[in-house]
Parts: C-alpha cells; sequence; structure tokens
C-alpha cells in the first residue's frame, strides 16, 4: 500500500525591474540588458506541483481567465517530459494572482516555481545549475526568478542568463515599499521591443554587472534617480495610460520615485513607510477604481 502522492508548493512573486537599461542590439537580434530587480513577496501566484496526476497545467485565481491556452509553463512541462523522461512531473496548479501582460514577470516566476517544485520534487541538489539552459530559453526574466526562492533581488544582465546575488543575498536594502499599479492595460513586450531605438553591437560580450549592494534605502533611491527604464518611452507611446499612472503616483505624498516596471504597463511608487504606501495605495483606488492596485515590501 502506499502512500499519499507528494505535493509541492512554490510562491511566484511578482518582479520588478527598479532599473532597466538596454545596452544594446546583439547580432543575433536579441538584446543585452542590465537591469536591478527586486521582488514583491507579498504579491504572489501560487504554483502547486502534484506528482500522482498526469501531466498538464490547470489555472486558477482571479487572473485565470486572461491565461487561455498554452502558457509557458506548459512549454516547460512538454520541454522537460521530452528532454529528461526520467524526472518525476505531474500536474501542475497555478493560482493566478499577478495580472497578465504587465511587466511584473508573472509567467516567467510561475514558470521558475514550477521548476523549483520539480527539482524538490526530484531530490535536485543545486536547481539554479541544473536548469539554467532551460530557464534562459524560456525567458528573459525566468533566471533570475529561479534562484533566491524567488523572492531574493538581483542584478540581471545579458539576455538575462547572468544574474548576480552578491554571497547569496539581496542587493536590495531593506526599508522600502512599493505601491504596484496597472491600468487594466495589456502591452505587448514584442511591440515596445519593435519600437525600442537601441544601439547596435557588434559583438555580444560577456557582461559584467556590478550594481549594489546598497548600504541603505536612501542609497538605493540615490542610484535610481540616476538610471531609467529604456522600454518606457515606446511603452508609452502605445498605451499613453502610463504616463497618467505614473502622473498620479508621483503625486502621492512619500512617494520617493515612480516608474514604470519592465516593458508595462504596470507602473510602481517607492516609499519608505509600508502606511504611507497603504495611503497611496487607497487614494489611487478611489480615483481609479477599476485599476489594480497593491503594496507590499520588497526584497
Amino acid at each position: 500500500m502506499t502512500g499519499p502522492s507528494p505535493t509541492i508548493v512554490e510562491r511566484a512573486s511578482a518582479k520588478i525591474n527598479l532599473s532597466l537599461e538596454i545596452v544594446g542590439r546583439r547580432p543575433d537580434g536579441y538584446h543585452n540588458l542590465l537591469s536591478l530587480v527586486a521582488f514583491a513577496p507579498a504579491i504572489a501566484d501560487t504554483v502547486t506541483l502534484s506528482t500522482g496526476n498526469a501531466l498538464g497545467v490547470t489555472v486558477t485565481g482571479p487572473n485565470a481567465d486572461e491565461l487561455a491556452g498554452d502558457n509557458i509553463v506548459d512549454k516547460l512541462l512538454a520541454s522537460l517530459n521530452r528532454t529528461e523522461p526520467d524526472l518525476l512531473l505531474g500536474q501542475i496548479t497555478i493560482d493566478k494572482k499577478i495580472p497578465i501582460a504587465a511587466g511584473l514577470g508573472g509567467g516567467s516566476a510561475d514558470a521558475a516555481a514550477a521548476l523549483r517544485a520539480i527539482g524538490a520534487a526530484n531530490c535536485v541538489a543545486d536547481i539554479e545549475r541544473r536548469f539554467a539552459d532551460l530557464a534562459a530559453n524560456l525567458g528573459a526574466d525566468v533566471p533570475v526568478c529561479l534562484g533566491g526562492r524567488g523572492a531574493i533581488g538581483a542584478v540581471m544582465a545579458g539576455m538575462g542568463e547572468t544574474v548576480v546575488r552578491p554571497q547569496g543575498r539581496s542587493p536590495i536594502p531593506p526599508g522600502l515599499f512599493v505601491l504596484l499599479v496597472n491600468p487594466g492595460r495589456p502591452v505587448s513586450t514584442a511591440e515596445v521591443f519593435r519600437r525600442l531605438d537601441a544601439p547596435r553591437l557588434v559583438e555580444a560580450p560577456a557582461p559584467k554587472p556590478s550594481i549594489g549592494p546598497f548600504a541603505n534605502a536612501d542609497d538605493l533611491i540615490a542610484y535610481l534617480l540616476a538610471t531609467r527604464n529604456d522600454l518606457e518611452p515606446p511603452a508609452r507611446v502605445i498605451e499613453p495610460m502610463i504616463a497618467t499612472v505614473l502622473k498620479l503616483i508621483s503625486a502621492q505624498d512619500g512617494c520617493r520615485l515612480a516608474r514604470m516596471s519592465g516593458s508595462g504597463a504596470t507602473c510602481f511608487g517607492l516609499f519608505h513607510d509600508d502606511l504611507a504606501a497603504r495611503a497611496a495605495g487607497r487614494a489611487i483606488r478611489s480615483a481609479a477604481p477599476d485599476w489594480w492596485c497593491e503594496t507590499s515590501p520588497i526584497s
């Protein structure tokens, strides 16, 4: 008589690009980037692997209807089933809370969480090393979401395959809180990159990221004020509502920085105080009740 099939649960936290520099377009058509990434652990999907069930992906939650058809986790399972048939796999359920096509890496975080669950089910000692190539092939944000339990900030570079956490720690200092606002206008990452005027690179040299760690929250804010998100200008052309969101966030008491994350349309404000971030969230929900609006510490 056998016991119950193992079930492994992983959280997939929302990813925030605090800064995002597009270094240039590579000869192969892809882009090299340099980004300081933080995570919002209070805003997360829940990914559950049930190894006793047939291979497949089920999506539940408030944003499930927006994720129709095959998604990145379906591709992940199909790839592992084909290339590593000895791995114990199964049914993956995603309770979807992070908005779709929002610049928060929700799909990438789900795929990374699924890889961590599969690694745990198969007693993989070094999940990042074992699944590095697969993670990079799935998407630029998957490697940074894979390590650090999917909730520890990092610097990402190259096409996303280079991830740096000094001594395994986040470069993000404690003491900052984020307000995330999405106006419900999905923005196509592919369209943003099509409109991006990036310098052409003659070659694609190995990136050498060196950002942080920062001594305190003020030092991080000072650094961010001197940086940018290079995807924001083309995203604002595609979706002018982004400018409205940023203006409203910037106007809130205690907001130290307002910027778009990833390829949009989610924008964020950074605050030194949780109460200030929550008050700003209430004000924005009152002004725009149809918008998605959440707060979290960042890590």
